[in-house]
């Protein structure tokens, strides 16, 4: 595997990494890379600076979903699901920058242990216009708000949401 190896580096190389279906993902593949250095005192920090991430202080892992990718990074564990056979590697080693990046960079982050909630559609959805006017290409808000937090649309197509009359 690809990988530097200076001082500051959490993750040199990866010990061993498997690849295996991604049943989620059908055409997808599920990569699970195991690593020499401990990545828990990282973990914090990757909190701080990742949108979106859920870290679990309790069970030691943080969570990253983008798009249709999981990422979840344990001690010994860096876990990629969702990623196209032909690409696996790219992905594998940018979530190894990452990492490296962001504990070099640790004297300048605010670690957080903060568990972020993750927003349930439900609870989208009553932020939403609420017309299922079809503006955003989906035929009601509940599939939008399904895909918008799938990361495969963006709020800047529901139309309604921007209209002047919802300003405040």
């Amino acid at each position: 595997m690809p990988g530097g190896g200076g001082p500051e580096e959490l993750i040199a190389s990866f010990r061993r990494v498997h690849l295996l279906p991604c049943l989620a993902s059908p055409g997808s593949v599920r990569v699970v890379a195991e690593v020499e250095a401990d990545l828990e005192p990282a973990l914090p920090y990757l909190n701080a600076v990742l949108p979106g991430a859920i870290y679990d202080r309790a069970s030691r892992t943080l969570t990253l979903r983008q798009g249709g990718t999981s990422l979840c990074i344990s001690p010994h564990r860096v876990t990629i699901s969702g990623v196209p056979h032909d690409a696996w590697e790219q992905h594998l080693e940018e979530v190894r920058r990452r990492i490296n990046d962001t504990w070099r960079r640790r004297a300048e982050i605010t670690p957080s242990w903060e568990r972020r909630h993750l927003l349930q559609p439900s609870e989208l959805v009553k932020l939403l216009p609420g017309t299922n006017c079809g503006a955003c290409g989906e035929a009601n808000c509940l599939l939008f708000a399904l895909r918008l937090l799938a990361g495969q649309t963006s709020l800047l197509r529901c139309a309604p949401l921007f209209e002047p009359s919802r300003a405040r």
